[in-house]
């Protein structure tokens, strides 16, 4: 999780997607991945910062509560949801969270 914000603060979507988990990379390219990016948490490219405020473990699954501060200031809080796949943990799902900027109330990205 760490290390796809920090390469979205770069805007580096190859490196990214490479935290996806696999099912996402088999239904998506990374072109459709940079535009779901840009669409649903455009606080994430380039941002400020990004601080963890919440996590837990259940098994073979992760979650951790984030807020991202954009370049331009706006935060935005999401739950990225982890699974361990082949000994590393991968992204399946980021979820916005409350309260939303009006484009994200319609977006909620599971991969």
């Amino acid at each position: 999780m760490q290390a796809q914000l920090t390469a979205l603060q770069r805007a580096d979507f190859a490196k990214a997607f490479t935290f996806a988990a696999d099912g996402l990379k088999e239904r998506m390219e990374l072109a459709q991945f940079r535009s779901m990016i840009e669409l649903a948490f455009p606080e994430f490219v380039r941002s400020r910062n990004f601080k963890l405020e919440d996590s837990s473990v259940e098994a073979q699954r992760a979650f951790f509560d984030v807020a991202v501060t954009g370049a331009e200031g706006g935060v935005l809080k999401a739950r990225y949801h982890l699974a361990l796949e082949a000994g590393r943990w991968r992204v399946i799902a980021v979820e916005p969270r409350l309260p939303l900027p009006d484009r994200a109330r319609r977006n909620r990205v599971t991969t």
